[in-house]
């Protein structure tokens, strides 16, 4: 495992990866790095010396020669040599070990990625159309004589000589602020909280800092489409981003966010519900750790929202070397639309 002198921001950290590299790494001011052994990386170790690559002492410690050994076999497999123990690397330790003849550089480079779904057709459905507004004569005001006779009556005439508002004016739904026409844009910026610890970061101030797997700073964009007043689909590409906030430090956790969801109203209550989907989720362990990457994940997304403000519900899972990690997270959103 790489190791470097701490800043003075953060002297000390204690990595909790405990179900993915069974390790702990304390790191004192200007001191060296000490590491467990892990079960894990061992069984790594004493796999590829099998195979015949050099990995230094067979210690369950994850350093710098486990890594030139692991990157030599991923370099005769034609993988990238990147330092990563990741799924695709593992399993095809396992498989060489199993048959040791086909520890062969690998013509055909790496593994084919696995195959994802078809991105859903797009909803082919007409919008219903409105109904052209009701075209109302000139109303004449009744008699006074008649509206003392029939308290309704200048009821009546307000409501035939205001102007019908019809779907997709501006004027239209004035107190939904966010969603004003039939298709237009909409942004984002969300706290979310929540998830399984993965690092624990001590400050050289004594104080805690938890990196979990669902929480973030949040900032999205998309386009909504009104199909009915009271319906509508939308979509957004969000960037998400979780780091000790230790001056000098970038360890933490990043990802790209897919969002496909469908709301309706109650009142003036926006409730929305839909798919999610979080691509390139990279560890950055900023020297401390080896960076790595979670596979691509998918779960779902509920939100109830008044006017710019919203609580949103997320529930998925990461996974990594087949270790799974609760992801989900509770946020506070702010949200726009023009």
């Amino acid at each position: 495992m790489r190791a470097r002198s701490a800043p003075d921001t953060h002297p000390m950290i204690r990595v909790r990866l405990v179900p993915l590299l069974r390790a702990s790494l304390f790191v004192p001011l200007g001191g060296a790095a000490f590491a467990a052994g892990s079960p894990y990386i061992q069984t790594v170790e004493e796999q590829l010396q099998q195979l015949g690559y050099a990995v230094g002492e067979i210690d369950g410690v994850f350093d710098q020669a486990l890594e030139a050994g692991l990157n030599a076999f991923k370099a005769d497999a034609g993988l990238p040599q990147n330092g990563l123990l990741d799924r695709e690397t593992r399993t095809l330790i396992e498989a060489r070990v199993q048959t040791p003849h086909a520890n062969q550089p690998d013509s055909t480079g790496a593994s084919a990625a696995s195959a994802k779904p078809p991105p859903a057709a797009p909803n082919t459905a007409t919008p219903a159309r409105s109904q052209p507004a009701q075209t109302i004569g000139p109303a004449t005001p009744p008699p006074a004589s008649s509206a003392d006779a029939d308290p309704d009556a200048a009821t009546r005439y307000a409501q035939a000589t205001r102007r019908p508002v019809v779907f997709g004016d501006p004027a239209w739904r004035a107190e939904r602020p966010t969603y004003r026409r039939r298709i237009g844009w909409i942004a984002e910026v969300a706290a979310e909280f929540g998830g399984d610890e993965l690092v624990t970061v001590t400050l050289d101030n004594n104080e805690r800092e938890d990196i979990t797997a669902g929480d973030g700073l949040l900032l999205a964009g998309g386009g909504y489409w009104l199909l009915r007043p009271d319906f509508g689909l939308q979509g957004l590409l969000g960037y998400k981003l979780n780091e000790s906030s230790a001056a000098d430090s970038d360890l933490g956790v990043e990802r790209w966010t897919l969002e496909a969801s469908a709301f309706t109203f109650v009142g003036e209550v926006q409730l929305t519900a839909g798919v999610v989907h979080h691509r390139d989720i990279d560890f950055d362990g900023d020297g401390f750790l080896p960076d790595f990457s979670f596979d691509d994940a998918t779960g779902l997304k509920l939100d109830a929202a008044w006017r710019w403000f919203a609580l949103s519900y997320t529930q998925i899972d990461y996974e990594v070397n087949g270790f799974r990690f609760d992801a989900g997270s509770i946020g506070l959103r702010l949200r726009g639309g023009f």
